[in-house]
């Protein structure tokens, strides 16, 4: 199974059409789409495609909760009365042989839907999430930091983001140490600020 959170494309390479499903809200639910594949290696098909408006109990049973105990790994869900109704989040389906015009169009949506302030430069920088989810430690975050002082900020990266998920507790002992005062020792990184309580924060190098 191939899992996409927020948004997911796929790309037939033989046909050239690719098939595109992105979240454009996110106001109570994550937007999980699931690719089923089976066959073998040589030959995969496509058995089944699915997108769910769902909670986070999936993602964090397999990730941040792995290694808890059944207690703590709980099952969320929310009940529907008879004969009532539960909206999904919005979504955009789209089918194209340009998935560039596909993605820029889900883009100029989002712009608009959330009213972003295109008027100025966008932020460019380095997040930890994307590259790490999960397996984010100092060392790893240091170097990272590092090398985006050293050669990228001259090319406008200017924000050096930390994420960490909290409920993962490998993950917040080995990073629990690393303090905006750590950040500070690195040349040319002149700014932290803490986005919420040990859990963010993001460093202006």
């Amino acid at each position: 199974m191939y899992r996409g959170v927020g948004s997911q494309l796929l790309y037939n390479r033989q046909s050239h059409l690719s098939f595109f499903v992105g979240a454009l809200t996110s106001n109570r639910f994550l937007t999980v789409s699931r690719l089923h594949v089976g066959g073998s290696l040589n030959a995969p098909q496509i058995q089944a495609f699915e997108v769910d408006s769902t909670g986070t109990t999936e993602l964090t049973k397999e990730n941040s909760l792995k290694q808890s105990p059944p207690e703590d790994q709980i099952e969320l869900g929310t009940s529907v009365a008879p004969g009532a109704s539960l909206d999904s989040e919005k979504l955009l389906f789209g089918v194209s042989r340009d998935y560039h015009a596909q993605l820029e169009t889900y883009g100029s949506l989002i712009r608009v839907l959330h009213h972003a302030g295109t008027s100025s430069s966008p932020p460019m920088g380095w997040w930890s999430w994307t590259a790490y989810y999960f397996g984010l430690n100092q060392g790893t975050a240091l170097t990272n930091a590092h090398w985006l002082a050293q050669h990228l900020k001259s090319l406008g990266y200017q924000f050096f983001h930390i994420d960490v998920d909290t409920s993962s507790s490998t993950s917040m002992r080995d990073i629990s140490t690393l303090e905006a005062s750590t950040l500070r020792q690195i040349p040319h990184c002149s700014r932290t600020a803490w986005l919420s309580s040990n859990e963010r924060f993001a460093a202006k190098v």
